[in-house]
């Protein structure tokens, strides 16, 4: 039971906390919040919300033998290894020091400057 919680521990960690820096940096400033929950939310219902009704299918088709599960879900993580890999870089060393998505601010009304949050 250790080693079950310790691997769900470390599996976790190791996987949400890039993701809590890395989903960021692929939006502007201006709307940042609302990009990542868009990607998490769509993310969840496609992927998470089946999972169970399609791992329980399997279960019932082999007769209880996880293989079927097993394949399920090394092809989510075969999924997001080719989305993930298709996503841009988002160092700003590698991109002149810019943000990435660097899109244009609003134009100003009646005088009023615009600035940046950078």
């Amino acid at each position: 039971m250790a080693i079950l919680i310790a691997g769900l521990a470390l599996g976790h960690a190791g996987t949400y906390a890039p993701q809590a820096s890395y989903y960021p940096e692929l939006f502007p400033v201006q709307g940042r919040y609302t990009g990542v929950s868009v990607v998490w939310q769509f993310g969840a219902m496609i992927a998470s919300g089946p999972f169970t009704v399609v791992a329980t299918a399997l279960l019932a088709a082999s007769g209880g033998a996880i293989g079927g599960v097993a394949i399920y879900v090394s092809a989510l993580i075969l999924v997001s290894v080719v989305c993930l890999s298709l996503l841009p870089e988002t160092a700003p060393r590698r991109l002149g020091g810019r943000e990435y998505a660097d899109w244009a601010l609003p134009q100003a009304h009646a005088g009023q400057s615009v600035t940046s949050d950078r």
